[in-house]
């Protein structure tokens, strides 16, 4: 059968297509199959912008589509393969790019260097001149790269030390709330007023999904190219630094697997740059955001989407069980041990109302009498906040150092100080938990969180589910455990930072926070130790008696 001839055309950079290498590699290859008397075949195997250094068009481009294809017969023995010169195959280094060629020829494939008009097949191989030719060649290919890879390197180590020294921006690329103007980012701000809202909804306590859901439905000006919002989309918003206006670098670093494979693994270079963009959101808010997650017992995930039940991923039965809010209908809202739906006990329902306002009660009325000043809770409690969140980022950062480290056992001694660094900066860290957890403050409830249940009566029946949630959050922050004993109609509570428990009867418990205060309850909130209920059961008593 008549040979057929196959074009190999490659380029490193896109910026290339715009240029002459494309219309020159093809035109090389048409008349040199004019020229031959030979068919080309139409199936031109391209790789446009990819690497011929890093055996990207090896192992994932049009050159390894090419290798299967003669693998599997679809290129026969006997056929061409036409590249430009010997740099388009590979800039690999000489064993492999020796290897490459050989197992070319070796499979029948007759290999022409047009730029030369050499024709490589197993033949010419065993020329020794002409094998020292070709790594000649090979050599000099990798070497250019190597080269040129070590000068773009150290192009951009120097236009890094400029953004940090005078602010000079790196790319035009940035986060979506942004654009660059006369050499700066300028804040696009409907689209930053939709990434605050998201902090303040993170905070309120309401999940990634949820807050994508609604930015959805309220239709808020998105940080995307399609104008809509997904929960990963939130995620990265969160626990992203853009917002605080950092930048961080990456390199893309040539890594090797056991399997020979090579492939640009994606690493942090150098700290964070400060300031590198305009700060969206306050260092507390990004932190308060971080501590929601980083709470003991997050939500869990979709269920009660409208977060009526407060006491989610709260409260337990006393069995073990977990307890689920269930309408039963005709405003019969329960509390149903999960255990007991098994089939597994036989525990009691309880009444939705009266679990839940013995809750808040002991939450407003008791828990700020264990403090002996709010606003020093309130200081403990965003100390303790901003202390778990730097312990974790430094956590986070010192195993991605270990890890770069673990990864290459010539690790530069930049990576090596930066690991004692870190180490020291965790010491630190640690002794500050130790410290907020030692003044037995470090999850107080604050003004702020105080007020919203003391609101919480508005809301409970009111369906908004923003309002619900930070309810819900302000719970999670201040209660470490709850168990309903649904048999003996009791609640027994830890709050933070004061571990004796406060112990509850449900039935002893007036029904205040479906209806407008009275008066004297109002009274009561204001912090006066009055009596609580109109049994005669004063707050001096019922104190006593909660931590029998």
């Amino acid at each position: 059968m008549t040979p057929r001839a196959y074009s190999y055309i490659r380029f490193s950079s896109k910026a290339q297509e715009g240029g002459d290498s494309l219309r020159r590699q093809v035109e090389k290859a048409q008349k040199w199959a004019a020229k031959q008397g030979m068919e080309l075949d139409d199936r031109t195997y391209r790789d446009l912008g990819i690497s011929g250094y890093d055996r990207s068009n090896v192992e994932r481009g049009a050159l390894a589509i090419f290798l299967s294809a003669v693998k599997t017969g679809k290129v026969r023995r006997g056929d061409y393969l036409l590249i430009e010169a010997m740099d388009r195959l590979t800039r690999d280094q000489v064993f492999h790019a020796q290897r490459l060629l050989s197992d070319l020829v070796q499979a029948g494939i007759v290999v022409v260097t047009l730029v030369d008009g050499r024709v490589w097949t197993i033949e010419t191989l065993n020329d020794p001149m002409m094998i020292m030719y070709s790594v000649m060649l090979m050599s000099r290919s990798h070497e250019e790269s190597e080269r040129k890879s070590v000068l773009l390197k150290e192009r951009r180590a120097e236009e890094r030390r400029l953004a940090r020294e005078t602010g000079r921006i790196l790319t035009k690329q940035c986060p979506r709330w942004l654009r660059p103007v006369d050499g700066r980012f300028e804040i696009i701000d409907d689209i930053a007023d939709s990434v605050r809202r998201v902090f303040e909804l993170r905070i309120a306590g309401m999940g990634y999904g949820a807050i994508a859901s609604r930015a959805n439905e309220e239709k808020w000006p998105a940080p995307s190219l399609s104008g809509t919002w997904h929960k990963s989309q939130v995620v990265l918003l969160i626990n992203g630094r853009a917002v605080r206006g950092e930048h961080q670098p990456y390199t893309k670093e040539l890594e090797q697997n056991p399997e020979q494979r090579s492939r640009r693994v994606r690493r942090p270079e150098g700290d964070p740059i400060i300031g590198y963009y305009p700060e969206l959101v306050s260092e507390d808010t990004w932190q308060r955001a971080q501590a929601v997650l980083l709470r003991k017992r997050p939500f869990p995930g979709r269920r009660d989407t409208l977060c009526r039940n407060i006491l989610q991923g709260l409260a337990r039965c006393s069995c073990g069980g977990t307890l689920t809010r269930k309408n039963y209908g005709s405003g019969a809202v329960k509390y149903l041990c999960t255990h007991r739906a098994r089939g597994l006990t036989k525990c009691p329902l309880a009444l939705a109302d009266s679990v839940e306002d013995a809750v808040l009660q002991a939450a407003i009325y008791i828990r700020p009498g264990l403090m002996a000043d709010k606003s020093q809770a309130e200081a403990l409690a965003t100390r303790h906040d901003l202390a778990t969140s730097r312990h974790a980022e430094i956590s986070s950062r010192l195993d991605r150092l270990v890890g770069s480290i673990a990864d290459d056992a010539d690790a530069p001694r930049t990576i090596v100080a930066a690991v004692r660094a870190a180490e020291k900066e965790l010491e630190v860290a640690e002794k500050e938990l130790a410290i907020v957890a030692a003044l037995a403050a470090d999850q107080a409830v604050g003004e702020t969180w105080l007020n919203t249940l003391r609101g919480a009566y508005d809301v409970l029946d009111s369906g908004n589910s923003e309002r619900l949630s930070a309810v819900r959050e302000s719970l999670a922050r201040i209660i470490e455990t709850l168990v309903i004993n649904t048999t003996e109609k009791t609640a027994q509570i830890v709050f933070y930072g004061f571990p004796r428990p406060v112990r509850v009867t449900l039935s002893e418990v007036p029904n205040l926070m479906r209806h407008k205060p009275t008066a004297h309850h109002e009274t009561v909130s204001e912090g006066n130790w009055l009596t609580l209920d109109t049994q005669g059961l004063a707050v001096d008593d019922f104190y006593s008696k909660a931590c029998q």
